[in-house]
C-alpha cells in the first residue's frame, strides 16, 4: 500500500464530496486510480487517507480473487472472511458451474489466456451511498478480456461486510 498521502486529493464537485487517489499494486510501481464519491452529509468525515487506502486495497484484492473464482480456482479463505454466507454460497455455485461445464475451454486462445494471465484492475470507483452502504465497481483486465466487478458492502458493527459480489 502507499505510504504517501500526496497521491490523494479531496474536493467537491457538483456538491458531492469526492476523494481521488492511486494505490500501488504489484512490484513494478504500477498504480490503480481510485475515486470515492459520497452521497450523504457525513461523507467528508469518512474521507481519511487511511480509510481510502485500506478499502481501495481490500476491494482491489477482492476483485482479483473474484476473477480467480471465475477462472475456476475456488473461493479463498481471505475472500470468505469479507463475504456474507449467502454471498459465499453464490460464488461457490458459480465456481462449480465453471468447473462442470468447462466454460473456459482451453482450446480457445482467449479463454486459455484468461486462465493463465493474472487479473489487473484498471480503475476502482466507490459510492458511499449512506453511512451503512458502500458500492464499488472495478474494471479488471485479464489479458485482452475486460471484466467488471461489483461489490456491495454493508457496515456491520465496525466492519464492512460484502453482501453482493459479481463479475462479468
Amino acid at each position: 500500500m502507499n505510504d504517501t498521502t500526496e497521491l490523494w486529493t479531496y474536493r467537491y464537485e457538483r456538491n458531492l464530496p469526492r476523494m481521488e487517489g492511486h494505490i500501488a499494486v504489484g512490484s513494478f510501481g504500477m498504480t490503480v486510480p481510485v475515486r470515492i464519491v459520497g452521497f450523504f452529509p457525513e461523507a467528508p468525515d469518512t474521507y481519511s487517507v487511511k480509510f481510502c487506502q485500506e478499502y481501495a486495497f481490500l476491494v482491489y484484492n477482492m476483485a482479483c480473487m473474484l476473477a480467480d473464482t471465475y477462472r475456476g480456482r475456488g473461493v479463498t479463505p481471505l475472500l470468505r472472511k469479507h463475504l456474507t454466507p449467502e454471498c459465499v454460497e453464490r460464488l461457490e455455485f458459480m465456481w462449480q458451474l465453471v468447473g462442470c461445464y468447462d466454460i473456459l475451454n482451453l482450446k480457445d486462445e482467449k479463454n486459455a489466456m484468461i486462465r493463465q494471465v493474472p487479473p489487473m484492475p484498471k480503475w476502482i470507483h466507490f459510492a458511499l451511498v449512506s453511512s451503512e452502504l458502500m458500492e464499488c465497481t472495478i474494471n479488471v483486465d485479464i489479458g485482452t478480456a475486460v471484466f467488471h466487478s461489483m461489490l456491495v458492502f454493508r457496515r456491520k458493527a465496525s466492519r464492512w461486510i460484502c453482501h453482493l459480489a459479481d463479475i462479468g
